[in-house]
């Protein structure tokens, strides 16, 4: 049985190097597997996580569309939003995906700081192992039978 079990890992893990599994975008070898998923203690401030293109156009058209239209809903205003985004040009597109992609190194660097050095410095100029997170508590359910 452990012959088997070897054999069909052996197996398996070749056909993975064929496909190009292990293989770094640099062609050099991978000689060990790096967890996805990097959890921190409760407390600990992590980085704000990027906002994506249409966040930065959703921000800047919110105010203007509210201001034209003090009265409208936000639900209504969402929408006119996405309509709005469906029809901007590509010129404009590219000019909140850089803001996106501008946004998305500041966080990549924020967050490689936290894992080398064990804090970032924060947009106030403070270090992030000086605070700390508020942790929400899960409600509590109640039980109505009184």
């Amino acid at each position: 049985m452990a012959l088997k079990d070897k054999e069909r890992y052996q197996n398996q893990s070749d056909e993975l190097q064929k496909k190009g599994f292990f293989t770094f975008a640099d062609g050099q070898q991978s000689n060990h597997v790096v967890p996805k998923i990097i959890k921190f203690l409760e407390h600990v401030v992590q980085p704000k996580k990027p906002s994506s293109a249409y966040f930065h156009f959703q921000n800047q058209a919110r105010k203007e569309i509210l201001q034209q239209n003090p009265d409208l809903k936000i639900t209504e205003a969402a929408k006119r939003i996405g309509e709005l985004w469906s029809k901007v040009d590509d010129s404009e597109r590219s000019k909140f995906e850089k803001i996106a992609a501008k946004d998305k190194i500041r966080y990549d660097n924020e967050f490689n700081d936290l894992l080398t050095l064990g804090y970032f410095t924060m947009p106030d100029g403070s270090k992030s192992s000086d605070h700390q997170r508020i942790v929400k508590k899960k409600r509590e359910l109640r039980n109505d039978q009184d």
